[in-house]
C-alpha cells in the first residue's frame, strides 16, 4: 500500500451525519478515519456518531473547506485542496481541525448505546468505546497543549 493510501484513512475527510443523531468523522475512502479497509462498512454497527456541543451554523461553515457545509455532511477538504497537495492546504486544514478538535462532544448516540448494551450482554472483557473516548480526550489534551506552545 502506498503512503498516500495509508495517510489519506487516517485523514478525516468529512463529518457525515447530523445534529440530532450525531456525525461520524469519515476518511476520502467514507470509511470511519483509521479503517483500513475498502470494503462496505455498516456504520450503525459500530461506535462511531459523536454529538458535537456548539457546532452551530457559522462554526460549520468555518469547517467546511468553501465555506458551505451541505445538508447532513461537512468536508473538510476537496481534491482541488487536498492537504497532501500544497503546504498552504495542509495549513488550512489544520486550522479546521483546530476548531473542530476545540468543539465538544458526547459519545452516546442511540445506536452506539444500543452496541455498548450488547458488547457488554456478549461479555467482551473490554470496553472498547470506553478506551477510545479516552484515548481521544487525551490525544485532544496533548494537541492542544502542542498547540498552544507554538
Amino acid at each position: 500500500m502506498s503512503f498516500y493510501r495509508s495517510m489519506v484513512r487516517l485523514m478525516p475527510y468529512c463529518l457525515d451525519g447530523d445534529s440530532k443523531r450525531g456525525f461520524m468523522l469519515l476518511n476520502r475512502d467514507y470509511k470511519p478515519v483509521g479503517f483500513n479497509t475498502r470494503a462496505w462498512v455498516n456504520y450503525e454497527g459500530y461506535p462511531i456518531r459523536l454529538k458535537f456541543r456548539g457546532l452551530t451554523p457559522s462554526v460549520a461553515e468555518k469547517l467546511a473547506w468553501d465555506g458551505r457545509p451541505m445538508p447532513g455532511a461537512i468536508f473538510l477538504y476537496a481534491d482541488c485542496c487536498a492537504p497532501y497537495r500544497k503546504t498552504a492546504h495542509m495549513d488550512a486544514y489544520l486550522e479546521r481541525l483546530r476548531l473542530l478538535m476545540s468543539l465538544e462532544y458526547d459519545f452516546e448516540a442511540a445506536a452506539d448505546r444500543e452496541w455498548l448494551n450488547k458488547s457488554r450482554a456478549e461479555g467482551d472483557v473490554i470496553d472498547l468505546a470506553d478506551r477510545i473516548i479516552g484515548n481521544a480526550k487525551e490525544n485532544r489534551i496533548t494537541y492542544l497543549a502542542k498547540v498552544d506552545q507554538g
